[in-house]
């Protein structure tokens, strides 16, 4: 659950990242405007929005880890049971 998350929370960033030049243009951004806006702004409100629904995800799965079973709790149940 908690690598799904993460690849949810990633997975926009990295496919823009090599791409930043090209969407700069597209805008019609300068150097200066570029790293600004699509380096500083735009992670930062990918951060916004995902630390919250992380914080989400991981309280519910706290909650729920004793019914949920090895899939809902992943490595942690398969560790606190097969040691």
């Amino acid at each position: 659950m908690f690598s799904l998350t993460a690849f949810v929370v990633n997975s926009s960033q990295n496919l823009i990242a090599p791409w930043l030049s090209e969407v700069a243009v597209d805008f019609g951004f300068d150097e200066h405007q570029r790293d600004v806006y699509l380096g500083g702004y735009v992670p930062a409100a990918f951060y916004c929005m995902g630390a919250p629904a992380a914080i989400v995800v991981s309280t519910q799965l706290h909650r729920h880890r004793s019914r949920a079973g090895p899939l809902g709790s992943g490595f942690t149940h398969a560790a606190r049971h097969h040691t």
